[in-house]
């Protein structure tokens, strides 16, 4: 969590679309915030973004497998002030074997009906990679949020020899966040 913090304060950011997401962001309300699996390090960035107040942006909670991956990413959400939701879902292979995401979706509407914003990966947990799956949209249009996608890259990353070539950032170097709001 630290080095995160490290690495997203010494990262020159550029910005695009960043009137178009302060704007959902002083009009509060349900928020849907999506970002491929390979850029889960940079979310934390982008919600809200550095040298933003946390209290302008709808608090997050964040859609999180139940496994040691999961755990990790969990005590990473807390540093952050941010939510868990923990489930994910059943591999297409076995439907039988439900890994609580039934009640995870169910936690996120209630959260999201809140006014609150839900952060998810929408080609997690298993990909394919960069292929959107359903869950967000639907979450989205049962509580008549807003779909807010994020884009982010860094030009200094280690990329991992991964299902979908998970990035994590270097310090130092010059970043990228583009949102667009749905």
């Amino acid at each position: 969590s630290g080095y995160l913090k490290f690495c997203y304060a010494t990262t020159r950011w550029t910005y695009e679309g960043r009137a178009e997401v302060e704007r959902v962001w002083a009009e509060g309300g349900p928020v849907i915030l999506m970002f491929w699996h390979e850029r889960l390090h940079l979310g934390h960035a982008g919600w809200p973004y550095p040298g933003l107040a946390k209290d302008r942006a709808q608090p997050v909670a964040v859609l999180t497998s139940l496994n040691k991956f999961g755990d990790v990413i969990e005590l990473i959400n807390s540093y952050f002030e941010h939510h868990t939701i923990r489930g994910s879902t059943a591999k297409k292979s076995d439907p039988a074997k439900n890994k609580g995401g039934a009640q995870a979706f169910r936690d996120l509407l209630r959260w999201v009906r809140k006014g609150a914003c839900a952060a998810t990966t929408p080609d997690g947990p298993r990909g394919p990679r960069r292929y959107l799956q359903e869950g967000s949209l639907k979450l989205s249009q049962m509580c008549d949020a807003k779909l807010v996608c994020l884009g982010q890259a860094t030009h200094n990353h280690l990329r991992f020899n991964s299902w979908d070539r998970m990035r994590l950032p270097l310090p130092f170097g010059k970043g990228a966040m583009v949102w667009r709001v749905l």
